[in-house]
């Protein structure tokens, strides 16, 4: 059988909603601290082509796709490293939106666990003024 690829994977990078993960390596969205765009360049390619001795008539296309590095920061140290990928602030759009909804959900949670461990406080405090005035009733 002849190989018609001669491409070989030298490196895996993902982004889910909750990590980004580069070969085996991986950071929790909400643990990032910044995600930068670096080396953001355009790459065109476009072609013409023209008929006719007298009168010129053609045709033309052209085409452009950004292309770039995204760094994923954790106190102040690189931790991730995305090369070479297309739509590089798209990348980190979505990146920041995911963890920023990480975050809300975190911050929602401790709120809530907080409202409990208040609601049962206050329940502590009258089921010990129930029976303290039971006790001095007796």
């Amino acid at each position: 059988m002849k190989r018609l690829i001669f491409k070989e994977v030298i490196g895996v990078q993902r982004l889910t909603n909750y990590r980004a993960l580069y070969n085996h390596y991986f950071i929790l969205l909400r643990d990032v601290d910044d995600i930068i765009v670096l080396n953001s360049r355009r790459l065109s390619k476009g072609t013409h082509q023209s008929y006719g001795r007298y009168y010129r008539a053609g045709a033309s296309s052209y085409s452009s796709k950004t292309i770039g590095d995204v760094l994923f920061m954790r106190n102040g140290r690189q931790v991730i490293y995305f090369r070479q990928i297309g739509d590089p602030q798209g990348v980190a759009r979505l990146a920041k939106s995911a963890r920023k909804i990480i975050l809300a959900k975190i911050t929602t949670e401790q709120k809530e666990e907080a409202t409990k461990e208040k609601s049962t406080v206050k329940e502590r405090r009258r089921l010990v003024s129930v029976t303290t005035k039971y006790e001095k009733d007796c």
